[in-house]
């Protein structure tokens, strides 16, 4: 088969399949699909029981339907609780005006559960050059048509007796201290004996602070307080949800997970649990009372947006409290058997109320972005800082780099964007100067490689021979082997020298696409012409549905646009290979190995396909980065195999020859302090060769 011509028809193959969708997506629109039939035989998910097994069922034969409880709720041994009729929905805050809003968010509360239904932030926009809110948190539908909300109380046990109030709809209170530029709201639901005694009062109080945009705080304040009317005193264990609804951000990957932050304020510990890995599972314990550290706040948060509850005393948000006695993530089911009602179940510890007393648990909740920028901004967010609220965002910083590396690129590209506001340009230039940085290092290692390669394939033969002469004596044939490379000056050691490049090379990168994939500061911006926004996929036209890819679908994900950027990285990824300088077959090669190397080279064009279906969803702004890494290091490619082939025609590839530290006879190029760089990094490189070689020829003296 010719050079290339597997690689030109699968091209082809991509180009008929894209021509095709286009086609079919002109001529038979797909339709949307619809929604899952709620029928009887698809129950519900039962919650998880933070503290052992589900809570059974109340003692009353009548369950009235929920949001429909009559205004006396039977509760268990003879306890009930008394509601309201139907439910009522309160508002705070305002998202009027945007980010000019006096509120950053809106919440909508519901007295169902006395609970959080949706929350919208003014400050950022659900889409891209759009006017709507970004809803942060919303309702998620059930099978039997009912929803889940956030921090809905699921029950309250009073003396080891549990009180089921989920579905109860709590009276509606006049706030304590109403205040111009802040919003509260009161929830009440009185709690009665057997006698119809008013024992205890439940309260949750909602406060939400009206701040500038500028002071970037995203708090919204609750409690819930326990009053004990009664004579006798009462010991009561509060169980509630987290938030949930939390929406997935990125089509390809589920970021969304359920955690906890355990230790003492300014030395945090996290524990987390992936949504994907919820579905269909009861519970997972984040937290219980096999943990010697106090428990700092639980958390749902998705790529870009956190929802992060914290304990403080008495309602203080300055200060942290350590009444939370389990946290576990649980999946509590949707409607549609996605992963939206995955929550975090907490569960408070026995507290005593004396009579006549009131117990007050704080809680104060960040609902906003997870933006480094606020989170570890010591001047004006000190409890973030100390809570260690910016965990959330490090849990992915360690995969094969080091967080540090990770945030220094974060750094630089946020640096660079003040200069030049663009970061898609901001890309491309940190690019070329990670590029330029590791040009000595990679050109090193390749004239190395290519030197080890050639000075083995001299040695094929002989190694052969060999081989063959002791065949059955495994020792001698090693020994025979060590002294041919003595005799040769060559250095087996070098060989994973020829290594050492990549594996300096690859937490940089690495760090850098991290960067990328973690900064909410790229949401929404915009690169060049057709390109709007940097963490979403390109989108050249868009379709009317959404197509699969055979075989691939599950990597890919629902193709739902045409996408040029992934193709033209396909492009430049096959220019770049073919510039990979590539050995001469070694003398005395087996037809089987030429066969062997042969297929290699084939397979490579077919990687450049491979990583473009791969990408093609994936975010612009990471695709722009490869491409430009691979545009970059083409033109590496280039001055490589010339710098090569002038070592070559000098003798520095043969046997014995001194190591290349890479100079450039053409003098030298660029600033001062990048010299010294590049002078450094191949001296560095020439003395670690020399060490290694010396330590052989030490050895073939012993």
């Amino acid at each position: 088969m010719e050079k290339g011509v597997v690689f030109r028809a699968l091209m082809w193959s991509l180009a008929a399949f894209f021509a095709w969708l286009m086609i079919a997506n002109l001529l038979w629109p797909p339709q949307p699909p619809a929604a899952p039939a709620v029928t009887a035989t698809q129950p519900a998910a039962e919650p998880a029981d933070s503290l052992g097994e589900a809570p059974p069922e109340t003692a009353s034969a009548e369950t009235p339907a929920k949001g429909e409880a009559p205004s006396t709720r039977p509760g268990l041994d003879g306890f009930a609780v008394q509601g309201s009729e139907t439910p009522e929905t309160v508002i705070l805050g305002t998202i009027e005006g945007g980010p000019e809003s006096p509120f950053r968010m809106e919440v909508e509360l519901t007295s169902l559960g006395a609970s959080v239904r949706s929350v919208t932030l003014s400050d950022f926009a659900a889409e891209v050059r759009g006017t709507e809110r970004y809803r942060l948190l919303d309702p998620v539908p059930t099978l039997d048509a009912d929803e889940h909300t956030s921090f809905s109380i699921e029950r309250v046990t009073v003396d080891g007796r549990e009180i089921p109030v989920a579905e109860v709809c709590w009276q509606v209170a006049p706030p304590a201290d109403p205040v111009a530029d802040l919003a509260t709201a009161r929830f009440e639901l009185p709690v009665l004996d057997g006698e119809d005694r008013h024992l205890l009062t439940l309260v949750r109080e909602y406060r939400l602070a009206a701040q500038a945009a500028e002071e970037q705080r995203y708090d919204l304040d609750m409690s819930i307080l326990v009053e004990n009317h009664d004579q006798a005193p009462h010991q009561v264990v509060v169980t509630l949800l987290g938030p949930i609804g939390v929406h997935q951000e990125d089509p390809r990957t589920d970021y969304r997970a359920a955690s906890v932050g355990t230790g003492e304020p300014g030395s945090v510990n996290t524990r987390h649990e992936e949504f994907r890995t919820l579905r269909g599972s009861e519970r997972r314990v984040l937290y219980g009372s096999g943990s010697d550290e106090p428990l700092v706040w639980a958390a749902a948060d998705n790529k870009f947006f956190t929802c992060t509850v914290a304990a403080v005393n008495g309602g203080d948000a300055g200060q942290t409290a350590d009444f939370i006695a389990a946290a576990n993530a649980v999946d509590l089911g949707a409607a549609d058997a996605s992963a939206d009602g995955v929550t975090v179940q907490l569960a408070t510890a026995a507290r005593m109320v004396s009579p006549g007393g009131r117990e007050r648990l704080g809680l104060a909740c960040y609902l906003g972005p997870k933006d480094r920028r606020i989170l570890q901004d010591e001047e004006n967010h000190p409890d973030y800082v100390a809570r260690g609220y910016y965990k959330q965002i490090t849990r992915t910083y360690t995969w094969c780099t080091f967080g540090w590396l990770t945030e220094f690129m974060i750094k630089l590209l946020n640096g660079l964007y003040r200069v030049i506001p663009n970061y898609g340009v901001a890309i491309i230039i940190l690019v070329l100067i990670v590029r330029t940085l590791l040009h000595p290092v990679t050109k090193a290692g390749q004239v190395n490689m290519m030197k080890m390669q050639k000075q083995m394939g001299k040695l094929t033969p002989k190694m052969e021979e060999l081989k063959k002469k002791y065949a059955n004596d495994k020792a001698r044939m090693n020994q025979e082997i060590q002294k041919l490379y003595q005799s040769e000056g060559i250095n087996p050691a070098g060989q994973m020298l020829t290594c050492l490049p990549m594996a300096i090379q690859m937490p940089i990168w690495v760090a850098l696409w991290t960067s990328l994939n973690n900064n909410i500061a790229m949401r929404h911006e915009p690169f060049v012409l057709w390109i709007h926004d940097l963490t979403a996929a390109d989108a050249l036209l868009r379709f009317e549905g959404s197509y699969h890819v055979p075989l691939l679908g599950s990597m890919i994900g629902p193709v739902t646009a045409l996408n040029i950027v992934p193709i033209l990285l396909g492009v430049s990824m096959y220019v770049q290979q073919k510039l990979m300088p590539k050995p001469k077959p070694p003398q005395g090669q087996t037809s089987a190995q030429a066969d062997q190397a042969a297929m290699m080279q084939k397979m490579m064009p077919l990687m450049s396909v491979f990583f473009a279906l791969i990408l093609y969803n994936a975010p612009s702004g990471l695709t722009v980065y490869i491409m430009a890494s691979t545009l970059f290091g083409t033109i590496e490619q280039i001055r490589i195999r010339k710098h090569i082939k002038e070592v070559e025609a000098r003798g520095g590839l043969e046997p014995g020859a001194a190591p290349v530290a890479g100079k450039d006879k053409r003098g030298p190029r660029g600033p001062l302090w990048l010299q010294r760089m590049r002078h450094q990094a191949g001296e560095r490189w020439s003395q670690l060769q020399r060490q290694a070689e010396e330590a052989q020829r030490l050895r073939g003296k012993k």
